[in-house]
C-alpha cells in the first residue's frame, strides 16, 4: 500500500507503524502455533487480531491524511474483515480444545 503513495512512504513513521502492525498478525499466529498449546494459542491470536485493528485503523488514517483513495482500499478492508472472521473461528477451537484438555496437560 504504502509503495503506492509517496506521501506514505516519505512520511517514515506512518509507514513503519503500518508495516509493524501488519507484520504482527502473521508472526503473532506463527508464535502461538509454535508453542503447542491451545491456551498460549488463544492469548497470541488475540494480539493477532489486535495488530489487524491496529493496521485498518493506520489504513484510515492514511485515508485521512490523503494517502491513499479509499476506493483503493476496499478489498484491504473486506481481507481485514474476513480475516478477523477466521481468527475468531480459529481462537473459538482452540479455545474447545484447550477446555477439553485435562488441567494436569495444560501449559497455559
Amino acid at each position: 500500500m504504502t509503495r503506492a503513495s509517496s506521501a506514505a512512504t516519505g512520511d517514515w513513521k506512518f509507514r513503519d507503524q503500518l508495516w509493524a502492525a501488519a507484520g504482527g498478525i502473521a508472526a503473532n499466529i506463527a508464535e502461538g502455533f509454535g508453542r503447542n498449546n491451545p491456551g498460549d494459542f488463544c492469548r497470541f491470536i488475540d494480539y493477532a487480531i489486535g495488530s489487524l485493528e491496529e493496521a485498518s485503523t493506520r489504513l484510515k488514517d492514511g485515508i485521512a491524511r490523503e494517502y491513499f483513495l479509499s476506493a483503493s482500499l476496499v478489498e484491504a478492508f473486506r481481507l481485514g474483515k474476513h480475516g478477523r472472521k477466521v481468527m475468531t473461528e480459529l481462537r473459538a477451537s482452540q479455545e474447545e480444545l484447550r477446555r477439553k484438555t485435562p488441567p494436569n496437560k495444560r501449559r497455559g
